[in-house]
Order: C-alpha cells, then structure tokens, then sequence
C-alpha cells in the first residue's frame, strides 16, 4: 500500500513539475528573438507564464475534484443529499472537495515566479504585491463562475461529464496576454475574456503596469458572472428531478 502511495504522489509530481516547466520553458522560447509583442515585454510574457502555474494551481485545488463528479452527483441522485444538508446547495456543489497534490503546482508557480523576478530584475514593491494577491483571488472566483455555469448544464444534460476536459484545454489560452486578443476583434475577446483577464490583470498589477479600467474590467466581469452563475443555478435546479424520479 505505502509502495502504491508513493507512486501515486511521485508520478503526480512528475507530472506537475514537468508541466510547469514546459509552460514558463514554451514561453521562453517563444520570446528568445523578440523584445515585446502587444504592449508585453518578454520579461513580462514570461512572468506571466509564471503567474499561470500558481493561477491554475489553485483553481485545480479549490475545484477541480468537485467539478470533475459533478456529473455523477445528478446521475446517481447524490445531489438529493446536498439539498437535504442545512447550508447553501452552491456552496456545497463547489467546494465539498479539495485537490491536495494542485497545490504542488501551486508552490512551483511562486517559486518559479519569485526566481524569475529576481533573476529578470524586475522589482516589485509591496502594495503592488497586495493588490497582486486580491486581484488573483478576484480572478479565480470568475474562473470558477464560468466553470460552474458550464457544469450547471449537467441538470439537463446529464452526459456531460467531459465538459470539463474541454475547459481545461482552452484555459491555456489565460497564458497569453489580453491584448493578443484584442486585435482579433472585440467578439474574439468577449468570449475568451474570462479565461485572459483573471491572469493578465492580476500580472500586470504585480508588474506595476496595471491600469484602472483593466481593474475595473475584472471586478465587473467577476460580480456579473458570479450573479449569472447564481441565477442560472436556480433556474437549472426547476429541471432537476431527484433519485426517485
């Protein structure tokens, strides 16, 4: 059993370590004959591959198992039992579970972003720092109200277990700066905003390049979508007919 365990813990952090790298390394290489692209130095793109790794990390940490049974929650009538516990069925939905081994990714992403901060020389002065943390936080909630509106469709369309290994395919695209969307045209940018600007604020926040509207843009987006996902959760659960039928 200690033998199963540790293989278990080993290959996941192989796994996550090598991920990582190839994220902030794809980047790297990326930037190596260029100086900048879309207002974003190379430094900077690098940092926020960086930024990436802890972003996702934590998301995967908060809600990733919970999400990934969503499915088999409504197939097998366990919702029944969320709905008879004294405390909000969202709430529990969302956070019954925690992916301890994302945290791992999480640590390498502020580790690798400490090392390359000081190694690309860039200096970061503390209420850039604060203001990094919050509107990371800020983020990760609009990250998870778009996971769980898609996940919400599960009531109605209860095969949908896959769903979400098609959101972790796109939210790759948080890697790369918001303007590079922007230049595809503002259709582009609405529908893959929630998946760039949780990461590229809070980046150039840290980098002390931030902007007003960039803030503004990601705490409205972020109380829209959590009111969307509120309401959209309510009016699925009208369709929802439990275990008996």
């Amino acid at each position: 059993m200690l033998a199963f365990r540790f293989d278990t813990w080993l290959s996941i952090f192989v796994a996550t370590g090598v991920w990582s790298f190839l994220t902030v390394f794809s980047m790297y290489a990326l930037t190596l004959r260029t100086k900048g692209v879309f207002g974003w130095s190379a430094n900077e793109l690098i940092i926020l591959a960086c930024v990436y790794n802890f972003f996702i990390g934590f998301v995967s940490f908060l809600f990733a198992r919970n999400f990934e049974e969503f499915s088999e929650l409504v197939n097998h009538g366990k919702l029944d039992e969320i709905f008879l516990k004294p405390v909000d069925s969202q709430f529990m939905v969302s956070l019954r579970k925690a992916h301890i081994t994302a945290l791992f990714r999480t640590t390498i992403g502020i580790i690798v972003t400490a090392i390359f901060l000081v190694k690309l020389h860039i200096r970061v002065d503390l209420p850039h720092i604060v203001g990094f943390v919050i509107l990371t936080g800020v983020g990760v909630m609009l990250m998870y109200s778009v996971l769980f509106t898609i996940n919400t469709l599960n009531i109605w369309f209860t095969r949908l277990d896959n769903i979400n290994q098609l959101f972790y395919s796109i939210r790759t695209l948080g890697r790369y700066p918001r303007n590079a969307f922007l230049q595809a045209g503002e259709i582009v940018f609405v529908l893959v905003s929630p998946l760039v600007i949780p990461l590229s604020t809070p980046t150039r926040m840290l980098l002390g390049r931030a902007t007003l509207y960039e803030v503004s843009e990601l705490i409205f987006a972020t109380i829209a979508m959590l009111c969307v996902s509120r309401i959209f959760w309510k009016f699925a659960l009208r369709s929802y007919t439990s275990a008996s039928g």
